[in-house]
């Protein structure tokens, strides 16, 4: 019997073996296998990357690339990635993770990378990403969270529209790459003859919603209640940082949800 390959028996008495092991005082279990010359292979590899130098076995962080080929490779993608950032770092993280300079790479799949700031190694060492339809999520307390609920995106937030990535890579969840442009139902800013518009949502559906306009200027913030009399801009009862409004065309009592 090859070291660290260890024979187990299910319920039925059918013979597997299972593959584990130990480095820096870490045991790692490398998965169970129905064949012995599979599980041979797999600790002879994962023995070879924790042993050898970096030039056989490496992640090149910078282009997000590994030396990593499922053609070629008995160990599993995921163990491959936490054995390499065990030995490269001498941490042990159970999840695919990579530790850099000030951030992380989270390697979802060899050709899936996502980046994200060192503040969120703590929650990502212990909740493993999932995708289904292009979403990723973590499973946490039983529920299916987003990633993007981390900086405030609802679920039925539009990219491009409600939230946008600054440097263009939809894979990069650093805090400085996350622009969200709407945290709120019912509000959307419009472009127009040079003016922007937001068609704001209001608690009585008969009354259209109100007009906010400005020339050109980046968002600011909109607070509630306000209170229009007909024919007459002033504002009753406001807070600091309004703006200048269009008024409505009758009496009307409008509170801008936020």
């Amino acid at each position: 019997m090859a070291t660290g390959v260890y024979t187990a028996y299910k319920k039925d008495g059918t013979e597997y073996y299972r593959v584990s092991l130990t480095c820096q005082n870490k045991h790692i279990s490398l998965g169970s296998f129905d064949d012995y010359k599979t599980a041979a292979a797999v600790y002879s590899e994962a023995n070879a990357i924790v042993r050898d130098e970096k030039s056989s076995h490496f992640v090149n962080a910078a282009e997000k690339i590994t030396s990593y080929s499922s053609c070629t490779s008995a160990l599993a993608f995921e163990k491959f990635m936490i054995l390499l950032n065990l030995r490269d770092n001498n941490i042990y993280i159970k999840t695919p993770v990579y530790l850099c300079d000030k951030y992380f790479l989270y390697f979802f799949s060899p050709e899936i990378v996502l980046t994200f700031d060192i503040e969120d190694l703590f929650y990502y060492s212990g909740h493993k990403i999932m995708s289904r339809g292009g979403y990723f999520f973590v499973n946490d307390f039983g529920m299916q969270t987003s990633i993007l609920a981390r900086f405030g995106i609802r679920s039925h937030s539009v990219k491009g529209k409600d939230y946008l990535f600054r440097n263009g890579d939809e894979h990069d969840f650093r805090y400085s790459n996350v622009a969200v442009v709407n945290r709120y139902n019912g509000v959307e800013q419009i472009e127009k003859n040079g003016f922007y518009t937001e068609p704001v949502s209001t608690l009585t559906a008969t009354i259209p919603s109100a007009l906010i306009r400005r020339k050109m200027k980046p968002r600011l913030p909109i607070t509630a209640p306000l209170i229009y009399l007909q024919n007459s801009c002033r504002i009753l009862r406001t807070t600091p940082g309004i703006i200048s409004k269009d008024c409505p065309t009758s009496n009307t009592l409008l509170f801008i949800i936020r």
